[in-house]
């Protein structure tokens, strides 16, 4: 229940952050597109950190799918029109790069979360210990 919990909660992260990076994509405007570089940074950094910090397989997807899901459903528009990702060069640029960015980030904070996985913690395993020369029997 506890992976549960996180990946849940990751994806509840990942929405938030999906409509974040939906508010401010398009801060900055065309000449100095500060607010796309931020949407990326902040999209890319957190799931790259719940691989590097351990985080389960689970919750890194948790995350990814909570971020791609909220990006989809603004996608649809309202019925009244409004939209949230305009077609211009700063809108392709937010769903194509950003989103594979964020996609490729995922997949690697997967990799790198079953790497941690697989592998025995340090202080579990303790130093090296030689063994020790028995005296000779004369």
């Amino acid at each position: 229940m506890n992976r549960v919990a996180a990946a849940a909660g990751a994806a509840v992260v990942g929405a938030v952050v999906g409509v974040l990076a939906l508010l401010v994509h398009r801060l900055g405007g065309a000449e100095l597109p500060w607010g796309l570089v931020l949407a990326a940074a902040a999209s890319v950094s957190v799931s790259a950190a719940l691989g590097v910090l351990g985080a389960g397989r689970g919750t890194v997807i948790g995350y990814g799918v909570g971020w791609c899901a909220a990006v989809l459903l603004a996608l649809f528009g309202r019925p009244e029109g409004d939209y949230m990702v305009a077609a211009d060069w700063l809108g392709w640029v937010f769903l194509v790069a950003v989103s594979g960015a964020v996609v490729i980030a995922t997949v690697l904070g997967v990799s790198a979360a079953r790497r941690t996985a697989s592998s025995p913690p340090a202080a579990a395993s303790g130093p090296v210990a030689w063994p020790r020369k028995r005296a000779a029997r004369t």
